[in-house]
């Protein structure tokens, strides 16, 4: 229900059907919080390819409108973020805490370049009042040839 994520991640390039982030398509790299799977849009049968209700998803996105996104269910609150984009073949330290607060659920994030010290704050944040109370952590890797490290998951007490 409760917890804080962080993972190394290291982007290797574009995928091969989307060799430049112009392509159109979303090329993106990040995390899906309280993610409790696929859902059905409409009559649709499965496999089911819609992805809501969620927690909130985190991610860099280079295509159309790049930068950082942090969003809720349904894409709204959304915090978006200016700072650069990770580089081609760094690695870098995804961090998301999801915690249930009065008022919903707060979702925090930041990313920093793997063997430099970790932001002291916060870079995104949102309260999101719907969406699931619990679910698991996605790791997202849209058109893109990402590396994920070990995933550690730690319970908020």
């Amino acid at each position: 229900q409760d917890y804080e994520v962080e993972v190394p991640v290291t982007v290797r390039g574009f995928g091969s059907e989307y060799q430049t982030p112009q392509s159109g398509n979303k090329t993106l790299v990040g995390l899906g919080l309280r993610w409790n799977g696929h859902t059905p849009r409409g009559d649709e049968l499965p496999p089911f390819e819609y992805w809501y209700p969620t927690g909130a998803f985190a991610w860099y996105e280079w295509s159309k409108s790049p930068g950082w996104d942090l969003f809720g269910n349904g894409g709204s609150p959304k915090d978006g973020s200016s700072a650069p984009a990770p580089a081609i073949g760094e690695t870098y330290m995804f961090k998301a805490r999801v915690e249930t607060v009065p008022g919903g659920t707060r979702y925090d994030f930041k990313a920093w370049e793997q063997g430099t010290a970790e932001p002291g704050n916060w870079q995104q944040s949102i309260l999101e009042d719907a969406g699931p109370t619990s679910g698991s952590v996605l790791l997202i890797a849209h058109h893109m040839d990402v590396e994920f490290g070990s995933v550690n998951v730690l319970p908020l007490d």
